[in-house]
């Protein structure tokens, strides 16, 4: 499971953050502040988008 990071979710305009959470081998994507994806054998790609009044503002990327 992955989860937002404690120092995002503390920021003064979090209330008005979107999650979005993207799993590039498969294109599943997931909103909200914890993601469980169903990992494929071999690499893995999950990226966290934060959206700030339909904008983005951050992009995280994690390779497995």
């Amino acid at each position: 499971t992955f989860s937002v990071a404690p120092s995002i979710l503390n920021h003064p305009c979090a209330t008005s953050f979107t999650y979005e959470w993207r799993h590039q081998e498969t294109n599943w994507t997931s909103t909200g502040t914890t993601y469980s994806p169903n990992l494929l054998l071999g690499p893995n790609t999950i990226s966290l988008y934060i959206y700030f009044n339909g904008g983005s503002c951050y992009k995280e990327t994690i390779y497995l």
